[in-house]
C-alpha cells in the first residue's frame, strides 16, 4: 500500500481513538507505533518505542515548560489571582460592566504567570464567579465571559502553545512571545467592549459596581504590586534580551518563591501542593509530547506532510483560502480535543505547508493561538465551558453556550485582522530584533 494512504489512513484512526475516550498521548503513540509497523517491520518500530520517549524529553527547550508551569503554580497558592481581580474591580468596577471588565483583565495577569488558557479558565472560575454571582450577574453571563476570558491565558507571554509551537518547529520563543502581545492585548480590548456593550443593551445581565476613589485604586494596584513586578521582569527581560526564556523561567520561579515569602504564604504545605500540582500539569503535557514524537516519526516515513505541502502549493487559489481551510479543521478540532493536543497533533502535517506557501512563521503562531482559543469556547464542545460549568454546576452548559457567542465573534474579527493587517504580529519581533 502506498506510504501516504497509510499515513491519511493512520491520521483517521488516531481521531478515532481520541473520540473513543482514549488519552490523547495514548492515541498518536499506538497509532504511530502500528503505523511504523505496518510501514517499516516490528523490529524498527520497538526500536523507536524504546528510543523516543529519551530523546524526546532530554530537550533542554522544553525545561521551561515546567518553570512557567511551577511559576504560575506558586503564584496561584500565594493568592496573587484574587489581589489582581480586586485591583482590577477597584479601577473597573463602577463602568457598565465593570465586573466582566475586571474579570478580562485579570485573566490577562493571570495568563501572563500561567500560560494556560484551562489554567486561567479554573482559577479566574473559582475567584470571579462567586463574586460576579454575589454582585447579581446573571450567571450565563458570567460564566461566559470567565470561560471567553480564559482564552487569554494563551494569548500573552509566556504562552506554553507558543513554547511548544516554537521547540517543534525550531524558532525563537523570545520572538514569538513578542509577536503575540500586541494581538493579546487587543484582544483583550476587544472582549472589554463586547462586555460593555452587552450590558448597555441588556442592563439585567449585571448592575454597576460602586466608584472607588483614586487613593482606594492605587492601594488595590499596590497590593498587586509584587505580581506586576514579577511579570514585568521576566517577560520585559526575555524581550530586551537580558536573560534567555530559560534563564526567564528560572527568574520567574525564583521570584514566585520571593513573593510568596513577602506574603507570608510560604510554607512546607503550600510548596508540596504547588509541586505536586506542576509536577501533574507538566506530566500530561509531556506525556501527549511523546505520543506526537512517536506520531510524527510515523507521518515522515509515511510522507504524508511533504505531499499535503506540494498538493496545496500547486492548487490554483489564493493561499489565504488554504489558511481558511486550515482554521476551519482546527476549529472542529476544537470539539473534539485539547489546544495541546491539537498542536502536537497538526503542526508536523501544516507547518511545511505554511513553509511552502511562505507565510511567516511568527504570525501564523499567533493564528494558531486564535484559532486554539476560539476552539475552546465554541460548542459542541469548548473545553472551557466545560471547565465552568464543572466550576459553577447551576449554570448548564446551554446557557454558557449562549453567551459565548459575542465573544466568538471576537476572536473571529481578531482574526480578520490578523489578516489584514499582518504586521500586528510581525513589528515587534522585527523591532526587537
Amino acid at each position: 500500500m502506498d506510504p501516504t494512504i497509510v499515513g491519511i489512513i493512520g491520521s483517521v484512526a488516531m481521531i478515532v481513538f481520541i473520540v473513543l475516550g482514549v488519552h490523547i498521548g495514548t492515541s498518536m503513540a499506538i497509532t504511530g507505533f502500528l503505523g511504523m509497523v505496518a510501514l517499516t517491520n516490528l523490529d524498527a518500530a520497538w526500536g523507536i518505542l524504546q528510543t523516543t520517549p529519551y530523546s524526546s524529553m532530554a530537550n533542554y527547550g522544553l525545561s521551561v515548560i515546567v518553570l512557567f508551569v511551577l511559576m504560575g503554580q506558586l503564584a496561584y497558592h500565594s493568592g496573587l489571582s484574587y489581589d489582581m481581580y480586586r485591583a482590577a474591580y477597584t479601577w473597573l468596577g463602577h463602568l457598565p460592566g465593570g465586573l466582566a471588565m475586571s474579570t478580562i483583565v485579570a485573566c490577562t495577569g493571570i495568563g501572563a504567570l500561567c500560560g494556560s488558557t484551562t489554567a486561567t479558565t479554573a482559577t479566574m472560575g473559582i475567584v470571579a464567579l462567586p463574586e460576579m454571582k454575589k454582585f447579581g450577574y446573571q450567571g450565563g453571563f458570567s460564566a461566559a465571559t470567565v470561560a471567553c476570558a480564559g482564552t487569554l491565558g494563551t494569548m500573552v507571554p509566556p504562552s506554553v502553545l507558543l513554547m511548544l509551537y516554537g521547540v517543534m518547529c525550531s524558532l525563537s520563543i523570545g520572538k514569538l512571545f513578542s509577536a503575540v502581545i500586541i494581538p493579546g492585548v487587543s484582544l483583550m480590548f476587544a472582549y472589554i467592549v463586547v462586555a460593555y456593550i452587552m450590558i448597555k443593551r441588556r442592563p439585567e445581565l449585571g448592575p454597576q459596581g460602586q466608584k472607588y476613589s483614586w487613593k482606594e485604586r492605587f492601594e488595590a494596584l499596590y497590593h498587586v504590586k509584587d505580581l506586576l513586578l514579577l511579570i514585568v521582569i521576566v517577560i520585559g527581560g526575555m524581550l530586551a534580551g537580558l536573560f534567555t526564556v530559560n534563564e526567564g523561567g528560572a527568574m520567574g520561579v525564583f521570584g514566585a518563591l520571593i513573593v510568596a515569602a513577602l506574603r507570608r504564604k510560604l510554607s512546607v504545605e503550600m510548596l508540596k501542593k504547588a509541586l505536586l500540582d506542576a509536577g501533574k500539569t507538566s506530566a500530561m503535557i509531556f506525556m501527549i509530547i511523546i505520543g506526537a514524537m512517536i506520531f510524527n516519526q510515523f507521518l515522515a516515513v509515511s510522507r504524508l506532510p511533504g505531499e499535503m505541502a506540494s498538493f496545496f502549493s500547486d492548487l490554483p487559489v489564493h493561499r489565504n483560502l488554504v489558511m481558511v481551510g486550515m482554521i476551519i479543521v482546527y476549529i472542529f478540532l476544537g470539539a473534539i480535543m485539547d489546544e495541546i493536543g491539537m498542536l502536537l497533533l497538526t503542526i508536523p502535517i501544516f507547518y511545511p505547508v505554511i513553509q511552502a506557501l511562505q507565510f511567516n512563521p511568527y504570525w501564523f503562531g499567533v493564528i494558531l493561538v486564535l484559532v486554539m482559543a476560539s476552539g475552546m469556547i465554541c460548542p459542541p464542545v469548548g473545553m472551557n465551558c466545560f471547565i465552568i460549568a464543572g466550576v459553577d454546576k447551576s449554570i448548564s452548559l446551554q446557557t454558557i453556550y449562549k453567551g459565548v457567542w459575542p465573544y466568538w465573534f471576537a476572536l473571529v474579527a481578531m482574526m480578520v485582522l490578523m489578516f489584514i493587517i499582518p504586521e500586528l504580529a510581525t513589528f515587534l519581533p522585527q523591532f526587537l530584533e
